[in-house]
């Protein structure tokens, strides 16, 4: 499944598949909002490389090269699946058991919406070529396809260029929340909730016919 062009392709990768080690390194990516409880780099692609559950991952590639990737939950699940004993293990029982309540003090939340948008990155040297954009708009296509009517999705308040390209895609802001304590630790203390339905989509395009 996927789609490919001259410049560029979005796939997954298929099942039964061994992912290449680029495919790996990119699933793998160090995300900022996981750092405070995962630890360093090593750690953290360490833990997240144990349980890749790749239906949650769409891939891009420019030429030769994956440059980016967008991880989503659905249905309730999503790209990881870990459990205390993977936390456990990594560091040690009492150090994994506190880490592991705060991963799923996190990412609990990412399995109330329809579907959630848990990570979506292009490497540095890809970017300004609209490949971001082409990656979220077949994802989200993906999503409409499958009968998925809400997609919601956590973004960082100053993180404008990001906020930028999700409202291009129909996305709204939903609410803003602060982090005093735990934001200290991230790269933002605000943080904005987005969120984009069909019903959305529909009543842009009734404005635009009219």
């Amino acid at each position: 499944m996927g789609i490919e062009l001259d410049s560029f392709k979005i796939y997954q990768v298929p099942e039964g598949r061994q992912p290449t080690a680029e495919e790996f390194e990119i699933a793998t990516k160090v995300i900022g909002s996981f750092r405070p409880f995962m630890g360093g780099e090593v750690d953290q692609r360490s833990l997240l490389g144990k349980k890749l559950n790749w239906e949650r991952f769409f891939l891009i590639k420019k030429g030769e090269n994956v440059v980016g990737v967008l991880s989503f939950y659905l249905a309730k699940v999503g790209p990881y699946n870990l459990g205390y004993l993977d936390f456990s293990r990594q560091f040690n029982p009492v150090s994994g058991l506190f880490r592991f309540l705060i991963y799923r003090a996190v990412t609990i939340r990412f399995t109330y919406p329809e579907s959630y948008i848990s990570h979506f990155f292009i490497r540095p040297s890809a970017r300004k070529l609209g490949l971001a954009s082409q990656l979220l708009e077949y994802w989200l296509k993906y999503m409409h396809d499958h009968g998925i009517s809400h997609v919601d999705l956590d973004v960082y308040e100053k993180n404008f260029k990001a906020i930028g390209l999700y409202q291009k895609h129909g996305f709204r802001i939903k609410k803003a929340r602060k982090l005093p304590l735990l934001g200290r630790l991230l790269p933002g203390d605000s943080i904005l909730t987005l969120t984009k339905s069909s019903e959305t989509t529909e009543k842009q395009e009734r404005v635009i016919d009219e």
